[in-house]
């Protein structure tokens, strides 16, 4: 077996070390919000909480403010199953775990097909075509800007299953 090559020499891992550390700040800060409350307040003594609601929620998906156990369900697992992982990842990145390879294939097939339901709940769902005029301050939600806002938490995993494919990624 060939020796593991120091992180310098995989510059393409930086983008993975660099999401997901960037994905352990969303789900301490904003998963954790949708997954431990019945629904965004506008004015919540949390200030990003707040934002949320404000500066994405009313504007992009209306589907957070409503709040379904869908959406609780998933805020849940983010903050509380992917959270830790992202820390693995992070760590297997830098130090060049092959053995985050099965989690990392795992991972990535579990977000990716979590992350399509959702984005097409909250693109062509009932609150997202219809269910937003009985919401609070929403106006008609802005499908380009919730599927940009979105579509790293679709990309990240899918090119995780690529990065992840060979049986030891590191070498």
């Amino acid at each position: 077996m060939t020796a593991i090559k120091p992180l310098n020499e995989r510059k393409y891992d930086w983008f993975f070390v660099v999401a997901f550390s960037l994905f352990i700040l969303t789900s301490i800060i904003t998963d954790s919000v949708n997954g431990l409350n019945g629904q965004l307040d506008p004015n919540s003594g949390y200030a990003v909480e707040r934002f949320i609601y404000h500066n994405y929620a009313k504007k992009a998906d209306p589907l957070l403010i409503a709040n379904p156990p869908q959406v609780r369900v998933s805020a849940a697992i983010s903050a509380f199953v992917w959270l830790p992982l992202y820390v693995f990842f992070v760590l297997g990145f830098v130090k060049g775990w092959n053995h985050i390879r099965v989690p990392g294939l795992i991972y990535g097939g579990a977000l990716t097909h979590g992350m399509i339901t959702y984005m097409a709940e909250g693109m062509f769902g009932q609150v997202a075509t219809e269910g937003w005029q009985q919401l609070p301050e929403c106006v008609p939600p802005d499908t380009t800007y919730y599927f940009f806002t979105n579509l790293p938490y679709l990309l990240v995993p899918a090119l995780m299953i690529w990065r992840m494919w060979k049986p030891n990624p590191f070498n």
